[in-house]
Formats: C-alpha cells, structure tokens, sequence
C-alpha cells in the first residue's frame, strides 16, 4: 500500500482525468474519495436543491445565495436573521463606546484615513 505519494502528483492525475473517471480509478482499492465541488457544481446539485441547502437572503446589494442554516433541528432550526452592516457601521460604538474616543478624535481618524 502507497501512504507517501506526493500531493503534487496526485493533483496532477486528478487534473488530467474527468472527475467520475477518477472515482472510478480510486475506489477499486477502497480509497476515500470524494468529489470536489466547485461553486457552479453545488446550484446545479438536485440533493443540495431538494436540501434547501442554499437560500437567497435579502441584502444591501439585493437578494444575495447564502448557504442555510445546518444542522435543522426541529425545536430549534436556527436562521438567518441579517447578513450584516456596511462596513464601518459600529464605528461609533467600538471607537466611542468601547474605547472612549470622543468626536474630535473620531473626526481625527477619518481625516488620517484609519477608519
């Protein structure tokens, strides 16, 4: 049995091979193999589709794919609530509540182009 085949070489033989033909060339001696999916691969999956495991959630730019909630517990299924501010938009409470800073220093800041 090989354990030390370099990482090299076996991306190399994955590249060169279709993605099934390489399931076939590793399973016949009880390898782990998994395929590995590019973006493109996991919208056009029916499991990850019939899953729900990709939702479309409203955002700053407009509705935006986002991967769902996982595990989905039936008591507690968890969900996503917003996907976050704009950038710079707990300044305020970080510079000024957290730290201290008051409004000249603020204004200092922005000015050197920190925040």
């Amino acid at each position: 049995m090989l354990t030390n085949i370099p990482v090299g070489l076996c991306t190399a033989c994955a590249q060169r091979n279709q993605r099934k033909s390489n399931a076939s060339n590793v399973s016949p001696g009880n390898h782990p193999f998994t395929r590995l999916y590019s973006i493109a691969d996991i919208f056009e999956d029916p499991q990850y589709r019939a899953r729900g495991n990709i939702r479309l959630t409203e955002s700053r730019i407009g509705d935006l794919a986002v991967p769902e909630v996982v595990p989905r517990l039936p008591d507690t299924p968890g969900e996503i609530r917003w996907l976050g501010e704009g950038l710079g938009a707990q300044n305020m409470e970080v510079f000024g509540g957290l730290l201290g800073l008051d409004g000249d220093d603020l204004v200092a800041l922005r000015e050197q182009g920190i925040i």
